[in-house]
């Protein structure tokens, strides 16, 4: 006996549904019995969010970066739908991320522990 669980991430715009019932169809027709799951939205945030851009402002200085970019990669992050202002931010390079290789470099990531503590100190400390 084997099992497979796959998933993917559908990107905004795109009718995830409709991908689960080709999914779906395509085992059917292979004889293969087939469980779906609930999805979630994919993770985007309005390019204006307060939140967001006040985050852009905090990493400029580490990355060069002063303005958000949508990207076409995957996160767990959409799962935490109930939150308001979320955000994938952190140190390294995607270059250098999800390969066989994977490294950061001490200097980003010690950039990455002081862009974390100015976001504690702007958010979490307000008085």
């Amino acid at each position: 006996r084997s099992e497979v669980w796959a998933n993917w991430r559908a990107m905004p715009s795109v009718d995830g549904e409709c991908l689960m019932a080709e999914a779906k169809a395509a085992a059917e027709q292979l004889g293969l019995q087939f469980r779906s799951y609930k999805s979630v939205a994919p993770l985007e945030t309005p390019i204006d969010d307060p939140t967001l851009v006040r985050m852009c402002e905090l990493a400029s200085s580490y990355c060069g970066r002063e303005k958000a970019e949508t990207v076409c990669y995957a996160t767990d992050g959409a799962v935490l739908e109930e939150l308001r202002h979320r955000i994938v931010c952190g140190p390294g390079s995607i270059e250098q991320a999800h390969t066989v290789d994977e490294f950061i470099e001490l200097e980003s990531l010690e950039n990455g522990v002081s862009l974390y503590r100015e976001a504690v100190q702007a958010f979490a400390m307000k008085a």
